[in-house]
């Protein structure tokens, strides 16, 4: 049997999907729009206890109920291998066009290194196959920084519509804005928008700080 041709840029081995946790298992694009509380995503690599805290805090300081989702890649909806492959390497091309290459140059490069797309795929969580496993995840120390933006519309491409309520995505990421003032892109613990995303790689905040900075960011 002849081999299928390899597409160019893009693996055709299979993808696996984290499991989505036991409370989600069910639900439908159609229950999501109609979940008016809003509900915490958690990136792949970040620690879901610390997910559960925010959550938690977020609860307890106002009179809205936020839930776990569980990992992000879990609300991807199961379908043709052809169309999650794409969907992960669209993602994935995203996040190492959002890193931040310069500090203090506005603009970064407009393409992205076969290595760099590969380690964010890995970062994702999405490849869990054993030809997969010699691909480096990014280091949790790592000194990546990220334009907080940017990863926000690769994020939004993957998760369901909010409806009534508010997708909020916590990454163990550095996200950055530019600061026009000081010429430099500067770090950013939460950025508001849709989905909220909370990035804990350069923030020195508690729970209960950056619950404080989600509420407001949730504000309408």
């Amino acid at each position: 049997m002849a081999a299928n041709p390899k597409r160019k840029g893009m693996s055709t081995l299979p993808i696996y999907l984290p499991k989505m946790s036991s409370g989600r298992r069910g639900s439908t694009a159609k229950d999501d729009a109609e979940n008016e509380e809003p509900r915490v995503y958690f990136e792949g690599g970040f620690n879901p206890s610390a997910a559960d805290s925010l959550a938690k805090e977020l609860t307890a300081s106002g009179d809205i109920k936020v839930s776990v989702a569980g990992e992000m890649l879990a609300a991807l909806p199961r379908g043709p291998q052809l169309a999650l492959r794409h969907a992960v390497a669209t993602a994935a091309r995203g996040l190492a066009l959002a890193r931040v290459r310069n500090a203090k140059d506005k603009e970064q490069q407009s393409f992205a290194l076969r290595g760099e797309v590969d380690q964010e795929e890995a970062s994702l969580h999405a490849r869990t196959h054993h030809e997969y496993e010699e691909k480096a995840a990014l280091p949790a120390s790592s000194d990546l920084v990220y334009d907080g933006e940017s990863v926000q519309a690769t994020f939004r491409e993957l998760l369901p519509e909010p409806g009534n309520a508010a997708n909020i995505v916590a990454t163990s990421r550095t996200l950055a804005s530019w600061d026009e003032s000081a010429k430099a892109w500067v770090p950013q613990a939460v950025v508001a928008g849709n989905p909220v995303l909370v990035g804990t790689g350069e923030s020195s905040l508690d729970a209960a700080s950056l619950a404080a900075e989600v509420r407001e960011a949730l504000a309408p």
